[in-house]
Formats: C-alpha cells, sequence, structure tokens
C-alpha cells in the first residue's frame, strides 16, 4: 500500500524523510530563486545530498555491509571520467568545468543514494512528496501561463538561459517553479507516468489519481515542449505495456489509449486555434503534424548537420570537455573563445564533450541499468516495487526520447530523480527480500547487483 497508517508510521524512523524533504525544495529551486535573488540555493542540496551519501556508505562499511556491484563501478567509472574531462584544454575555467560536471555527471549521485540509502518507507514518503508537489506546482504553472506576475518575469532575469527558451510567439511558456518549461515538461512527464503506474497497481487510488493528473497535463500542455509530450506518449505505453500479460488486452489497451490521445488532441487543435491566448499552443500542435518540417527542428537539423557534427569530427575520441555542452554555460566559452555547442540532443552532448568513449561508457551503463531494472521487474511480487520499476522503465523511457532533441539530463531536479529512481529499482529485488512484510520495515541487505 502507498498509504501509511497510522501516527507511528509517519514519525517512525525520521531520517526517512530527508530525501523527500530534499528533493521538495529543489523542486521549487526557481522560486525560491525570484524571492530571493539567489542561483546558487541548489548548491545547499547537493551538499546535504552527498554529506546524506557519504555518511550512509561509511556507515554500512563499519558494519561490513557494503559491497559494490558492477553497475556501482560503472557509474563511478563515467562520474570520474567526466571529472577528468574539466581539464580539457577547451574549458575555460574551473568554475566552468565544475558548473558542467554539475549539472551532468555529478546528478548520478543519486543513483548511489538509490541503491543503498532508501528503504520502503523512504520510497513511499518520496512518492507522497511527488504527487503532492506536482499538483502545486501544476496549478502553478498554469496560473503563471494565463496570468504572469512580475515574480514570473523576475525568475526569466535570473535564468543563466536563453530568454526565448520562455517566451513563444510573445507568450510566456509554463515553467511554474522550475528553471524552465524544459525543466517542467520533463517533471511532469515523470511525475504522470507515476500516476499512471499507481492507476494500475492500486485502483482504490483511481480517483485521486485523476484529481491530480488533470491539472498535470494542462500545464505540461502549457510548457509548448513537444518533445515531452511525446515522452510522455512513449512513456505511457511502456506503462501499458508492463502492465498487459494478455496479448489482446494489450491491443485493446493500446487502441483505447491512441484513440483517447488522438480524440483529445483533435479536440485540444481546435480548441486552442480558436482562442488567441492558446496560439502559442496552437502552432507546437501544427509543428507535430510534421515534424521534420517545424521551425524548432529545422534549425536542430541545420545546427547539427552543419556545425556540431564537423566539430566532433575535429575531436572525436576526448570532445571538448565537460560543460562544454551544458545547458547555460554559453557565456564562459564564448567570452573566453572557446568551443561551445548547443546540443539539443542527450547523446550529442555526451558525445561533444566526453568523446567517443564517453559516450561509450555511458551507453553501456544505461544499457546495463535498464537491463538490471528489466530482470529485477520480472522477479517481483510486492506490489510498491513492481509498481516502482514499472515507474522506472517507463521514465527512462520518456527521459530518452525527450533526449532526442534536448539535453534533457541537465534538467535538474528531475535528472536527480530519474538516477535516484533507477538506482531504487535497480536493487527492488533485494528490498523485497529484506522486508518484513508484517511491519515493512527494512532490514539492512550487504548483496549488490
Amino acid at each position: 500500500m502507498i498509504r501509511i497508517t497510522g501516527v507511528n508510521q509517519w514519525v517512525k524512523e525520521p531520517g526517512a524523510w530527508f530525501l523527500p524533504i530534499l528533493i521538495t525544495l529543489a523542486s521549487f529551486n526557481g522560486l525560491v530563486k525570484a524571492i530571493t535573488g539567489v542561483r546558487y540555493g541548489p548548491l545547499l542540496i547537493d551538499a546535504a545530498l552527498l554529506a546524506l551519501l557519504s555518511a550512509g556508505l561509511v556507515a554500512s562499511m563499519n558494519r561490513n555491509r557494503f559491497s559494490f556491484g558492477i553497475l556501482d563501478i560503472g557509474a563511478l567509472i563515467f562520474m570520474i571520467f567526466a571529472l577528468f574531462e574539466i581539464f580539457n584544454p577547451n574549458i575555460p575555467s574551473l568554475q566552468a568545468g565544475l558548473e558542467g560536471f554539475r549539472k551532468f555527471a555529478f546528478m548520478m549521485i543519486g543513483f548511489f543514494i538509490g541503491r543503498y540509502l532508501v528503504n520502503v518507507l523512504t520510497i513511499k514518503r518520496l512518492i507522497i512528496c511527488l504527487l503532492v508537489s506536482s499538483f502545486i506546482i501544476a496549478l502553478y504553472g498554469i496560473k503563471q501561463y494565463i496570468a504572469p506576475s512580475a515574480l514570473d518575469y523576475r525568475l526569466i532575469e535570473l535564468s543563466s538561459g536563453s530568454v526565448t527558451t520562455y517566451l513563444m510567439g510573445g507568450h510566456i511558456r509554463a515553467f511554474s517553479t522550475l528553471s524552465g518549461p524544459f525543466h517542467l515538461g520533463i517533471y511532469l512527464v515523470a511525475t504522470l507516468l507515476l500516476s499512471l503506474c499507481i492507476w494500475y497497481r492500486y485502483k482504490q487510488y483511481r480517483l485521486w489519481v485523476i484529481i491530480l493528473a488533470i491539472p498535470q497535463v494542462i500545464a505540461l500542455i502549457m510548457t509548448v515542449t513537444k518533445s515531452n509530450w511525446a515522452a510522455l506518449v512513449v512513456g505511457g505505453l511502456v506503462v501499458v505495456l508492463l502492465n498487459s500479460n494478455n496479448p489482446l488486452r494489450v491491443l485493446s489497451r493500446l487502441f483505447l489509449l491512441g484513440l483517447v490521445v488522438v480524440i483529445l488532441g483533435v479536440a485540444a487543435f481546435y480548441l486552442t486555434g480558436m482562442i488567441p491566448q492558446l496560439k502559442t499552443i496552437h502552432d507546437g500542435m501544427q509543428a507535430i503534424l510534421n515534424p521534420l518540417q517545424a521551425p524548432t527542428m529545422v534549425i536542430r537539423l541545420n545546427l547539427w548537420r552543419e556545425t556540431i557534427i564537423p566539430q566532433i569530427q575535429k575531436n572525436p575520441w576526448l570532445g571538448y570537455g565537460t560543460g562544454s555542452a551544458g545547458e547555460g554555460l554559453a557565456g564562459y566559452f564564448v567570452s573566453a573563445s572557446r568551443t561551445y555547442a548547443f546540443a539539443h540532443n542527450v547523446f550529442i552532448k555526451v558525445i561533444f564533450e566526453l568523446g567517443v568513449f564517453g559516450l561509450l561508457i555511458f551507453l553501456l551503463l544505461l544499457a546495463l541499468i535498464l537491463g538490471q531494472v528489466w530482470k529485477v521487474n520480472r522477479y517481483l511480487h510486492d506490489p510498491l516495487l513492481e509498481m516502482l520499476t514499472n515507474w522506472g522503465l517507463a521514465f527512462a523511457a520518456g527521459m530518452l526520447v525527450s533526449g532526442l532533441t534536448g539535453s534533457i539530463l541537465d534538467a535538474y531536479p528531475v535528472n536527480l530523480i530519474f538516477w535516484i529512481i533507477l538506482g531504487v529499482s535497480s536493487r527492488a529485488y533485494h528490498l523485497e527480500q529484506s522486508v518484513d512484510t508484517t511491519n515493512r520495515i527494512v532490514k539492512p541487505s550487504s548483496s549488490s547487483a
């Protein structure tokens, strides 16, 4: 059960609240930034997470209950390689390299946190915090699109990204409390896929799922991030497939899902065409009809063909260093006359920054992690943990689809949540084996995958 019954359950293991609270704070970072003017609040969260991980690993070592698995070694190799690339001659300063490292590779600490510091109680609390936070964030995003305030425009001014990212056709795109519309979009994809997984596993919560999901779908549309719309559809298909053992039932559910998407899409297309305030959404939907001819896609294709691929060919093996394609870091490189790229693709970003070697390590690591999660998913019996691994696989599919047109693993805090969920999912079977089914308290486990 997702619900934790009884007051004692909520006060039990107060440390299990630490991670959910930090993730919640990270989700509201944009609003805090706009109010205080301080851009580096997430660094405090990073420091807290690093301290949490360090303390947990030291405690496990002292109890002789800690052992590294192949997935841990792979993640650590990639992080070390990315750290080494900070000293690439193309990187203009140590600050630029560290910021680039923090945006992408450093967030893999979430993978270790998920694998070694998260128990069933933490999972429940994290899910509850995400569901409540996403509902509030979605409502603010809707308000923001309809009636933007001075506070919203202040956040745009404080952003390191381009103003055009926030404005489309002269109209603000929803980004709510996060750092940009793409950040909000992929965040809502993650929470909507979580809601869909809950819908399948816990029928008693379906009404709540509908109530929580409706504003999230509306806010996702108002981000006008088409890649995230596609990510939700693909992730939803994965959820349907994972929850269907009967081939005929799979086909019927896919047909029903496709029919609902088409009907809602056609209705939204005509509705947005009739309301001037929704013109940006209408334009985004028009682009879906012919994606390769959409203005934003044409720009990306030309950029890849004419600029980025030729640059990669000049320096293919080790790339241009950590941060040379990092989101919002162009200023460091332009002022120092160094090579920088707006990658618009997570795999192009990796090969541009870390070269062929870095891309191979990254792809192998992803394949091993997803293979392990798939393997674990097949042997689970606990409904909560099975739902979690379903979410992990669907979330990964959505992230990869969204990453085809954006460096989505730079999007904070979704990248951190992504690695945490994959970390927990990869060890879900060990969690299930160590859970006392009477009181649901997790005992320490020394085995690793």
